[in-house]
């Protein structure tokens, strides 16, 4: 398994507002091996206790929000070189409502892991209007998109990006300390949120005492610690065996019961099928699943006149 360093995990989860400090800062912080330092690279969001819904509290939190979560308005993304201009997402215009689970689905290159760095504040739009919980991106500065973003976003992803010589606890813990939270406001943060996967009998283990499905039930903690509106999993079981896809899948669709929303990206159709909804993606365009069947392949022409990037 790849190892995955603290800067990458750090870009990963948070995003720095200005990453020119933050590289050297997180250099240091590699050597020191602190996690005390993390504190320092971040603004603080506030001293609300980050703690995962529990069973008794969902119903009644779960009633409370209501609304928009996403909304873009003819979106698109185009990547420029000297020479070529790839139109990643073209006028990409949906809602998704608080509380909703929804699939992303496409082949490679139909644009899904665009669509989703922009949901999820990684990436910037050149066109149209995006909204999320309610509050315009369009000229939202770096450092307010990195306070959004670790306030209200939970991130999964296929390769779990745990950090290989920390403990349960202490990869669950990290993004919590960029939100300014005491000791025992962490701690016990962080204990829910293992225990709502079902590990914490391996709270002190490292990844490598793991098994694929528990290091993504452990990516999942760390995702739902910090009790986010919405949860983005990009392919959150491509590295998993069918009966592990399937609790995790199981796993989502309880953190979608209890009023979080979910947007998950799949190539797998049976998967998708288990969202309330589907999202399909071709060629940077949001098209229906009739079209999926019967879509011709872009021309040779057409690829030059329309390309796309290859995500």
């Amino acid at each position: 398994m790849k190892h995955i360093t603290v800067k990458q995990n750090i870009w990963n989860l948070i995003g720095p507002p200005q990453l020119h400090l933050f590289l050297r800062l997180l250099t240091l912080f590699e050597k020191l091996r602190l996690m005390r330092g993390l504190q320092a690279l971040c603004c603080p969001i506030g001293s609300g206790m980050g703690i995962a819904l529990s069973a008794k509290t969902a119903a009644a939190k779960g009633a409370l929000w209501s609304g928009t979560m996403i909304e873009m308005k003819n979106v698109s993304k185009i990547y420029r070189t000297k020479f070529v201009e790839t139109h990643a997402l073209s006028d990409i215009s949906v809602t998704i409502e608080t509380g909703e689970f929804v699939s992303l689905m496409g082949p490679s290159g139909s644009g899904k892991t665009t669509f989703m760095n922009l949901v999820g504040l990684l990436d910037t739009f050149d066109k149209g209007t995006l909204m999320l919980d309610g509050e315009p991106i369009d000229k939202m500065s770096d450092r307010r998109m990195s306070r959004l973003r670790n306030a209200k976003i939970g991130f999964i992803f296929q390769s779990f990006n745990l950090i290989q010589d920390y403990s349960v606890f202490d990869n669950v813990e990290m993004p919590l300390r960029y939100r300014g939270l005491r000791a025992n406001a962490r701690k016990e943060a962080v204990k829910q949120a293992v225990a709502e996967v079902g590990l914490s009998s391996r709270i002190k283990h490292y990844p490598a005492q793991l098994s694929g499905g528990q290091q993504q039930r452990v990516a999942v903690a760390r995702a739902l610690a910090g009790s986010p509106r919405l949860i983005l999993a990009d392919e959150p079981t491509g590295n998993l065996d069918s009966a592990m896809a399937m609790e995790i899948l199981d796993l989502l669709e309880r953190i979608n019961d209890s009023g979080t929303t979910v947007v998950m990206v799949t190539h797998d159709p049976v998967l998708g099928n288990r969202a309330a909804r589907q999202l399909n993606l071709l060629d940077g365009r949001l098209i229906d699943v009739a079209q999926i069947d019967s879509h011709i392949p872009l021309t040779q022409a057409s690829r030059e006149a329309h390309s796309h990037v290859e995500l």
